[in-house]
């Protein structure tokens, strides 16, 4: 069973995001690019939040920073960074604009 995590970087904070998108790309080819682990971004004028889906609970200590979330505070609508696209539009719809 899958978990999700988190993390937010408030205002303009695109050199973190770069990295921690960087460590989970790594992390999914490692993996051998499993259908249930994704990487998405909701963007707000405000802040910008990463959100994981990890097939293993483990997988959550080799992102810093990330805190697990339910499942009910999933954002229905993002942008997908990392993972498979059929996966990402079975379960989210991609926003051009900030979801609040």
């Amino acid at each position: 069973m899958s978990i999700w995590a988190q993390r937010v970087f408030p205002g303009a904070a695109e050199d973190s995001c770069d990295r921690v998108q960087g460590v989970f790309a790594e992390m999914f080819r490692a993996m051998g690019s499993p259908s249930n682990m994704l990487l998405l971004a909701v963007e707000t004028p405000d802040e910008t939040r990463l959100i994981a889906e990890l097939p293993h609970a483990v997988l959550l200590h080799g992102l810093e920073g990330f805190q697990r979330i339910d499942a009910a505070n999933v954002p229905v609508a993002g942008e997908l960074v990392v993972g498979w696209e059929d996966h990402f539009e079975r379960q989210f719809r991609y926003h051009a604009a900030p979801v609040s």
